[in-house]
């Protein structure tokens, strides 16, 4: 139940950040700006969800934290 409270807050940050970068972007973003949206979008949704998720003390944490540090060490030495 913890881990679904935080995913709806994480998600519901991250769609409002995502409407208010298209909007700024304009109708017809370019590549380029698609690209910072979503990495943008995914750094503030995966953030929210980890402090919410420290803040209700899910388990779990540490060991999704541990995950995204192995995936982004893996992308560094390719």
């Amino acid at each position: 139940m913890r881990s679904l409270v935080a995913t709806v807050i994480a998600s519901v940050a991250a769609i409002a950040l995502n409407g208010g970068l298209a909007i700024v972007a304009g109708p017809e973003p370019g590549v380029f700006a698609l690209a910072v949206q979503i990495a943008v979008v995914s750094a503030v949704g995966f953030g929210a969800y980890a402090l919410i998720a420290h803040a209700l003390r899910i388990q779990e944490l540490p060991s999704i934290v541990g995950i995204m540090a192995d995936l982004l060490r893996r992308l560094r030495r390719a």
